[in-house]
């Protein structure tokens, strides 16, 4: 093994050692499928790739009271770990994407979830069973306002160097003082709409600006 693996490796593992349990009472009506994406968010946001077996260390971590193993509370519960991530993957849902030979990464969809699930660990939100299946008119109000902004007309025709961060944060609905975990959300929930809306273009253009270096220390 490579000196710059055995680093890695040894930085991951004491992240994952530091990771501190969550409130119990903000969790204790989100079902594990949810809690899940939690878990695979937040290793994505720390730089570790969520295999099956550090979203298993990661969720015992998290929430020690959920995944912990009957019996053996010092210990982690793989299987019943096993079954939310599952649950995930089937097409029926769609939250998650990967294999357990590689790792598991949120899809659009999942990522409209996850807004639903931060919202409730802030206890900004109650808690709902089902995910959304059909964008409402408010949804599709947010999604057609988005769809107008000046940051996706300059992404729609190729300007993509000229959109601002003001223009990020306006067409996520906030203001030049508005912190990282509220653009995250923002852009969480716009992605979950979106997605359930079946519009693919708006998909393309949230993705990119998650997933852009440009824009990454907006959602820190």
């Amino acid at each position: 093994m490579s000196s710059n693996l055995r680093e890695d490796l040894d930085k991951e593992n004491e992240f994952l050692d530091k990771s501190e349990p969550l409130n119990e009472e903000r969790y204790a009506h989100i079902d594990n499928d949810r809690l899940v994406l939690y878990v695979v968010d937040y290793l994505e946001e720390n730089n570790v790739e969520p295999t099956f077996e550090k979203i298993v260390v990661a969720a015992y971590k998290l929430f020690p009271k959920r995944f912990s193993l009957l019996g053996f509370p010092q210990y982690p519960d793989a299987k019943t770990i096993y079954y939310p991530v599952m649950h995930g993957s089937y097409k029926k849902k769609g939250w998650l994407s990967g294999n357990m030979q590689s790792a598991f990464h949120l899809t659009s969809v999942g990522r409209g979830v996850l807004g639903e699930v931060l919202s409730v660990l802030a206890g900004e939100l109650s808690t709902s069973k089902a995910p959304p299946t059909l964008p409402s008119r408010k949804e599709r109000y947010f999604l057609d306002l988005l769809q107008s902004s000046s940051a996706f007309q300059k992404y729609h025709v190729g300007r993509v160097d000229d959109i601002t961060e003001m223009e990020i944060r306006i067409m996520l609905r906030t203001r030049a003082d508005t912190p990282s975990e509220v653009l995250k959300h923002n852009l969480n929930q716009y992605l979950g709409y979106a997605a359930v809306a079946d519009r693919p273009k708006l998909v393309e253009f949230l993705e990119y600006v998650r997933k852009s270096s440009k824009w990454s220390s907006l959602f820190r």
